[in-house]
């Protein structure tokens, strides 16, 4: 699991720094439109897309860290083997699905046009889905290896 820990800690750490870099452009933005009167025309967009930056890195790190949304209720009422079964069984799904989104977005990048605001190509703001995706997978194959671990080892004892 230390792989995945490492992940989590630079995905932490470039959502903080964009988290950063966003409250210091809003805050030198509003400075300039009303002490000078000359705001940052780009400013807006590039805010939009570290918010959107951060959003996608926090679904990464909640795969990561298993602490996403889920329903229980059903799965709850099971045996603990096939809770370890159902679990299993949704990470390789998730797998499935979250690589389901990694070419298709990789291939819309280049299709994309230049900004508006930035005049710098929209491929670099939205390839943060594509990145997330794979970093997903990534989490979900960590984990996926743990819960096999733990099916696997009470059958040898």
């Amino acid at each position: 699991m230390e792989t995945g820990r490492v992940l989590q800690r630079i995905e932490r750490a470039f959502g903080a720094a964009c988290l950063a870099l966003m409250f210091g452009i809003i805050c030198f933005n509003v400075v300039l439109r009303y002490v000078f009167s000359e705001p940052l025309y780009w400013a807006e967009e590039a805010s939009n897309w570290l918010f959107v930056w951060i959003g996608f890195l926090s679904c990464a790190h909640a795969v990561g860290d298993d602490s996403h949304i889920r329903v229980t209720l059903l799965a709850d009422l099971l045996p603990d083997a096939s809770k370890r079964w159902i679990t299993l069984f949704f990470d390789v799904l998730m797998i499935f699905v979250f690589g389901a989104f990694i070419l298709p977005s990789w291939r819309t990048l280049f299709s994309l046009h230049i900004s508006t605001g930035l005049r710098v190509h929209e491929g670099y703001a939205y390839a943060i889905v594509p990145l997330t995706m794979a970093l997903c997978c990534i989490h979900l194959a960590i984990k996926l290896a743990h819960d096999a671990r733990a099916i696997v080892a009470p059958c040898r004892s």
